[in-house]
């Protein structure tokens, strides 16, 4: 193929037309040079179209070969182009770039389009950008056998050729081809240098339908808002997952993972007062986990809680005598009559009109269920009988699973009632879909007395979102929409990939 990028329009062939003029035997001789560069100049300077994907491939080619091989600004080698394999579908498809990282040992298959609207187009077969390159690293990975000892082959003549040292790592068997989608940007380099955001590979295996969503989610929302690499997951750290962000790019700037300054200012402010305050505080939850509800809290009572707006979003959602706010804290420190490691994910102390002091003791869930351990103490049975907001046998069965650590969360809140002088009322805040809360704060709800129940509230992200929206409040509506598009998909999410 020609690499004149400056000349070529598309991607063209060096041979003459119609395969006419091809070298038979070397050397050549000097007419026949000069037969075939006329040929060739005819053909480049008659194209008919014009591909800037192709240009862009040819690019990215021509600047590998004068740089040890190195595509662009990754430290991946190029190894092949359009290599042709045999698709899910039975259809064929070329792969427009492979590549190899020598950092983690795996083939590299990269889609390139003409620009970021295209590489979320459709193609024929229904596959936007991401799927496409997600087929290509499955045909490869299902012909591995065969495929792979060549490509390692390759890959060590091309070292010997191209590379300083000559020298390559081999390609680690067990894993599946990574994937990439590039296009061009004014820059002039290629974006961007990690798997797309719906890529299979940042997906978990075990995902429920529902988590799933929410993870392809926030991975868009990671490279469409802050345009950063995927990182490790929690769990597993040599495999990438969408909803985590690159934990270098975490260390250059710690607001990443917060949609607005007060919510980061309140995150740091306290990351540092638990520690005094005795308690514990996964920072890399809260810096670097977009799919934890630790940092959506922030986002949330973090984020508005100094509004001067506030105070009508929490007499219009969650209490409708709170008249004036007294204090907004995430992570808040528990009592220490309280030797539980139990604590409120939010505290929001307010008085009503009357002077009463009250709290909202904030439970947040995103996609995370409550925890399924079944803790049981003296404690507990005594707060639970003191408090006189239970049947007879409550404690029996709230130390199930299911709504164990809402019952501790209550027993909790009635510790705080007293060191406060206060009242509580318990708020389990989750996404609307989220049934197990739903049905969790019910099975609770049936346990306590009457006149106490008011105390237990499931209210839902959507609920809060859509109070803000009402509110005459500039600041409280521009945190709705950027809360929103954060963390609610909507009915139809931008996660959801085409079949």
């Amino acid at each position: 193929m020609s690499l004149d990028v400056e000349r070529c329009d598309s991607m063209i062939s060096v041979g003459a037309p119609g395969g006419g003029g091809a070298l038979s035997a070397l050397p050549p001789s000097a007419d026949q040079i000069e037969s075939m560069t006329s040929a060739y100049e005819r053909k480049r300077d008659g194209l008919g179209r014009a591909s800037t994907e192709e240009r862009f491939s040819l690019s990215l080619i021509a600047s590998a070969l004068a740089d040890e091989l190195r595509l662009a600004q990754t430290p991946w080698i190029f190894v092949a182009h359009e290599w042709r394999v045999h698709l899910s579908n039975g259809s064929n498809g070329k792969i427009d770039l492979l590549g190899f990282d020598p950092v983690t040992r795996r083939l590299i298959a990269i889609e390139l389009k003409a620009s970021e609207a295209h590489a979320t187009k459709p193609d024929p077969n229904g596959w936007d950008a991401a799927r496409q390159a997600d087929e290509y690293s499955d045909a490869i990975w299902r012909g591995r056998d065969e495929l792979y000892p060549f490509f390692e082959r390759l890959i060590t003549a091309q070292a010997q050729l191209y590379l300083a040292g000559g020298e390559m790592p081999a390609i680690d068997l067990s894993a599946r081809p990574a994937t990439a989608v590039w296009w061009p940007n004014p820059l002039g380099d290629h974006t961007p240098a990690w798997p797309a955001w719906n890529a299979s590979e940042l997906t978990v295996a075990r995902d429920s339908p529902r988590v799933a969503r929410y993870r392809r989610h926030q991975s868009w929302w990671r490279e469409a808002q802050r345009h950063v690499a995927p990182g490790p997951h929690p769990v597993v750290p040599e495999r990438l997952v969408g909803s985590t962000f690159d934990t270098d790019a975490v260390a250059a700037d710690r607001r990443l993972n917060f949609i607005d300054e007060a919510a980061y200012q309140h995150a740091e402010r306290r990351a540092q007062e638990v520690q005094l305050e005795g308690g514990t505080l996964d920072a890399e939850r809260l810096f670097g986990n977009l799919l934890s509800s630790m940092p959506m809290c922030f986002n949330l009572f973090g984020a508005i809680g100094s509004t001067p707006g506030f105070v009508d979003l929490v007499r219009g959602v969650f209490d409708a005598d709170a008249a004036e706010i007294d204090d907004v804290v995430c992570e808040a420190p528990s009592p220490p009559q309280w030797d539980d490691r139990t604590a409120f994910d939010a505290q929001v102390d307010y008085r009503t009109r009357n002077g009463e002091r009250r709290f909202l003791a904030i439970e947040t869930k995103y996609t995370e269920t409550f925890t399924q351990a079944r803790y049981d103490r003296a404690l507990y049975r005594r707060v639970t009988e003191e408090s006189g907001w239970f049947r007879i046998g409550a404690a029996e069965e709230l130390v199930e699973p299911a709504t164990n650590q809402m019952w501790r969360g209550l027993l909790l809140m009635a510790v705080a009632e007293d060191c406060l002088s206060a009242t509580g009322r318990y708020i389990v805040v989750a996404p609307d879909d989220d049934s197990d809360a739903r049905v969790g704060v019910e099975k609770v709800l049936s346990w306590m007395v009457p006149h106490e129940a008011s105390r237990l509230r499931f209210v839902s992200l959507e609920e809060i979102v859509e109070g803000a929206d009402r509110i005459a409040d500039r600041r409280l509506n521009l945190w709705s929409s950027a809360f929103g598009e954060r963390y609610l998909p909507g009915p139809t999410s931008i996660g959801e990939r085409p079949s």
